[in-house]
Parts: structure tokens; C-alpha cells; sequence
């Protein structure tokens, strides 16, 4: 059987603040941060290198696809 698709819940800037208070450390912070805002899964977020982030120009350069919708 075939469930429908949800769209995900969109947080306001409130929740998301304190979502990224919350956690314990900076690496977390920045995982967090990283995983919301590309809209990544957690396996997409531990996958990531500190070489697949270009931090001059806030860009991501991984390999993962994130368009795993279709």
C-alpha cells in the first residue's frame, strides 16, 4: 500500500533559534544549521566533509543529491 506524501513542516526563524540554542556544541550548532538549512537528511549531514563546504561563499559542494523526491 502506498502512503501519500507529506510535505514537511516549516519552522518559524523562533523555532529554528532555539532548536540551534539547544544543542550541545558548536559541531552540533553547525550540523543543525547545515541539515536545516540545505534541507538535508541526517545520513546526507554525517556524510558531509569539511572540504564539501566553501565557507567564503556559504556553499555547498558535496556530492549528495538533494532532490530524492522524485
Amino acid at each position: 500500500m502506498h502512503l501519500p506524501r507529506r510535505a514537511p513542516v516549516v519552522r518559524s526563524q523562533d523555532e529554528v533559534s532555539l532548536l540551534l540554542d539547544a544543542a550541545p556544541g558548536l559541531k552540533y550548532r553547525a550540523a543543525f544549521g547545515v541539515a536545516y538549512g540545505a534541507g538535508l537528511r541526517v545520513s546526507e549531514v554525517v556524510a558531509l566533509k569539511v572540504s564539501d563546504i566553501d565557507s567564503q561563499r556559504m556553499v555547498d559542494h558535496s556530492e549528495i543529491s538533494c532532490l530524492a523526491w522524485g
